[in-house]
């Protein structure tokens, strides 16, 4: 069985208890599980973070940065952090792509700057 934990944090968690729990993973855990740390409003190129074939750090604010600098590049980055979100929980990108086909079809899309605000039942 594959184990893989996602956590998150900011710079604040990072210098609480991140950086330890990065740690203690590095050294004391199995190889052959994944950890994957989804962090916000912190520059990790400012710190030494604990790096491992099992260790993988995704932004959360790569829609910042595409925004600032709308390319390839900077999207690919965001499909990455679904891509990674979606390998986490099991979820395959091919039916995520599909269900975001039938919703287009059925709603609009964000192309058309259609944007679902409320669902009353």
């Amino acid at each position: 069985m594959n184990y893989k934990i996602a956590t998150a944090f900011n710079e604040t968690l990072l210098q609480h208890s991140t950086f330890h729990l990065l740690t203690e993973f590095k050294e004391n855990w199995e190889p052959s599980i994944e950890f994957h740390c989804y962090y916000y409003d912190v520059d990790l190129a400012n710190y030494s973070l604990p790096k491992a074939k099992n260790i993988f750090y995704h932004n959360l604010l790569e829609m910042e940065e595409f925004k600032e600098n709308p390319c390839v590049e900077e999207a690919a980055d965001m499909l990455e952090v679904i891509n990674g979100l979606c390998h986490i929980y099991g979820i395959s990108m091919v039916s995520v792509i599909d269900v975001s086909t039938i919703k287009r079809a059925e709603r609009g899309s964000f192309n058309e700057g259609v944007v679902l605000e409320e669902v009353k039942k």
